[in-house]
């Protein structure tokens, strides 16, 4: 049966049938061992791995704080975090779902490589757009006459730049798959 499922269709398959029957710890480790095993028949050159790594960490920033104020008068801090401001959200958003698309378009190497350079650019808005709304937040504490006991960014915050440096290395894999292509068919 899995002979006739190709790529994706077979993961999702995996999915839908086995996760709700896992009993043991055992059984839980072969399901996933299973579902690696088809994912790395599905995702055989470097360059996916990196985008998908960089997907993974763009999903990672909706989840982990950024900031963290803690006020004088206050004990309890506040955080900052993509969720935060929609700007941050929707930019991140749109790198995992290039990266992700860019995963599949293996076949067609010079769109792949313009998306993932379309990314990259969106990963140093998403820093920068990210530097100047934590300025933002902690500017609104200060003109509302807060005094700040402390403030510091958290690991969630350098995400962003793990982000940048997985797609710059899938986009140099990229080029270097369609330079040895090129190279390969003028010896043709």
């Amino acid at each position: 049966m899995y002979g006739l499922l190709m790529g994706y269709e077979r993961v999702i398959h995996i999915f839908i049938l086995w996760l709700p029957g896992l009993a043991s710890i055992n059984e839980i480790f072969t399901y996933f061992y299973r579902v690696l095993i088809c994912l790395n028949n599905m995702i055989q050159r470097i360059q996916s791995l990196y985008l998908l790594v960089a997907a993974g960490a763009a999903v990672g920033t909706w989840f982990l704080d950024i900031f963290k104020v803690t006020l004088s008068n206050d004990q309890v801090p506040k955080y900052f975090n993509a969720q935060s401001n929609f700007m941050i959200f929707v930019v991140y958003m749109l790198i995992v779902a290039l990266s992700v698309f860019c995963i599949f378009l293996f076949k067609n190497r010079k769109l792949q490589f313009r998306l993932t350079v379309l990314d990259i650019f969106l990963a140093i808005v998403a820093i920068a757009l990210q530097y100047f709304k934590v300025q933002d937040f902690v500017n609104a504490f200060e003109t509302a006459g807060k005094t700040i006991a402390s403030s510091n960014y958290l690991p969630g915050a350098f995400l962003p730049v793990l982000i940048l440096i997985f797609l710059i290395m899938a986009a140099r894999g990229i080029y270097k798959d369609e330079k040895l292509i090129k190279s390969l068919d003028r010896l043709r």
